[in-house]
């Protein structure tokens, strides 16, 4: 065999080991871009679920029923001259 022939082959024979560990690289880049892909779009997904969560409670917040619902059940509040009952239950 030649020595141009035998430095062909052992050139081709890098090239193809190279091309080969760079294409392995590659493709274990992109299989950690999708996973990333993925944890995003979890991510978005939950942030999207809090955003209507929190819609639903601005949009609630607008009513004057729920807001006075509010007033009465959590802070204990009563309009003007208007009488509260507590009922207690008995001990035994």
């Amino acid at each position: 065999m030649k020595r141009s022939s035998k430095v062909f082959l052992f050139v081709l024979v890098a090239e193809v080991i190279f091309l080969s560990g760079w294409g392995l690289k590659v493709g274990w880049d992109i299989r950690r871009m999708d996973e990333k892909v993925k944890s995003l779009q979890e991510e978005i997904q939950q942030i999207e679920a809090e955003n209507k969560r929190l819609e639903d409670i601005r949009k609630k917040l607008d009513d004057d029923f729920f807001r006075e619902k509010l007033a009465r059940e959590k802070l204990g509040l009563a309009r003007r001259n208007e009488v509260i009952y507590r009922i207690i239950p008995s001990q035994k």
